[in-house]
């Protein structure tokens, strides 16, 4: 099982919306209080679940301590593996979003793709099937 977790953003922290790129920054929380308790959510969730993978998304606060977190996780679980999206330079693989690789890459990587866009004219246009009726999920899952 693969875990989620969105460390850049929490609106009980500080509220949104995010209506503009120039949004985006402002509205990740960087108090102390919201790092110890994004560090507290991902002691829980190790201890509780041990995942295989840790994806998070967004950065990490800066006020938490996401490298005690990746340690204490591999701990719990060796054979574990973490994205680059915990704002620090150790990464078991590599997340690039919207974007192509030129070449062959011999490093781990899964690509990424959002469903939503801040606005028409700052993401770039995707292009999207016709709809058809199906019972399938469209969702990614990591398992």
């Amino acid at each position: 099982m693969g875990l989620y977790y969105s460390g850049g953003f929490d609106w009980t922290f500080v509220p949104g919306p995010i209506k503009t790129r120039d949004d985006f920054e402002p509205t990740k929380p960087q108090s102390e209080a919201y790092g110890k308790y994004v560090d507290a959510q991902y002691r829980e969730l190790i201890a509780r679940y041990k995942p295989a993978v840790l994806w998070n998304d967004i950065d990490y606060p800066k006020s938490g301590h996401p490298m005690e977190i990746e340690a204490e996780y591999y701990n719990a679980v060796p054979d574990g593996v973490v994205d680059n999206r915990f704002g620090i330079k150790h990464t078991d693989y590599v997340t690039p979003e919207y974007s192509t690789l030129k070449e062959i890459n011999p490093q781990k990587w899964r690509n990424v793709a959002g469903w939503v866009s801040l606005s028409a004219t700052t993401a770039p246009r995707v292009k999207r099937r016709p709809s058809r009726p199906t019972s399938s999920s469209t969702c990614s899952l990591i398992s």
